[in-house]
């Protein structure tokens, strides 16, 4: 798995078997891009508002964080009833360091 450019980002992007389930912006489990410790890319057919939030879970590999709460932190409108947005994760509280660790150990174990 790669790591992806900076980007000007305080938390560096991965690629990976990710899957999130987040009810409030999706009936269906989202497959993210563009994952972090502090959020990630998905896309939606419901159209959200900025600032949106909702409950969600976060699956990483056979890892699952649960109560963690999203929130829309940008929004682009594909122009097929398809929208690309920018999910930031609030509230891991400690569980923000162990999802950080998973990502780690991920990493080097697929280089």
């Amino acid at each position: 798995m790669a790591m992806k450019p900076e980007e000007n980002r305080s938390s560096p992007r991965y690629v990976l078997p990710v899957v999130a389930h987040i009810p409030g912006f999706s009936a269906l489990p989202l497959i993210p891009e563009d994952v972090s410790s502090g959020g990630f890319k998905v896309l939606v057919t419901i159209e959200p508002r900025l600032g949106d939030q909702a409950e969600c879970s976060i699956q990483i590999a056979n890892e699952m964080f649960d109560n963690c709460q999203a929130t829309v932190a940008r929004v682009h409108d594909n122009g097929d009833g398809t929208w690309d947005i920018g999910v930031s994760i609030e509230s891991l509280t400690e569980d923000r360091e162990y999802l950080k660790i998973a990502l780690e150990k991920i990493i080097k174990e697929h280089r």
